[in-house]
């Protein structure tokens, strides 16, 4: 396994909403193992509306990727995994399909692969109602790491 791309050396990270106390920064500091710190430096989560939610990564440079981990929220004990969601690299061309994940049950982390691709950011997006079955209306992750292949 290679060594995670350093997300928060220069890269930007924006998403569509916030719910109160939350902000993005979080996702790309490099902190997985959130146990003890405050909840708003744990994740981000969306707002919880019945809409398409959304995180964008901006690298400083075209990085060439093969593989994004997601770690998602765990609270109460429990993680909030997004049921459906589609991660996007972001290049010159427009945005380019990278993995369409649909997964039932929670998890902590996920990883998917895909052929490595030069991507100037990633996306990744969750259409309205395929958050956590819990909660279909909002994304809740901790960290997001890309990977060369």
């Amino acid at each position: 396994m290679h060594a995670p791309v350093p997300a928060s050396t220069g890269a930007l990270v924006t998403a569509d909403s916030s719910h109160d106390g939350y902000s993005p920064g979080v996702l790309i500091d490099g902190t997985i193992d959130v146990e003890g710190l405050h909840w708003t430096r744990q994740a981000w989560a969306s707002a919880d509306r019945s809409e398409p939610h959304w995180i964008e990564i901006s690298f400083p440079q075209v990085r060439q990727i093969g593989a994004v981990q997601i770690y998602w929220s765990v609270d109460g004990g429990r993680p909030w995994t997004s049921r459906k969601f589609t991660v996007f690299g972001l290049t010159d061309a427009g945005p380019v399909t990278l993995a369409e994940v649909s997964q039932e049950g929670d998890h902590s982390f996920t990883e998917h692969a895909f052929a490595p691709t030069e991507v100037k950011g990633l996306r990744i997006e969750q259409a309205a109602g395929d958050g956590p079955a819990a909660r279909p209306n909002i994304m809740w992750v901790r960290e997001v790491a890309a990977f060369p292949r």
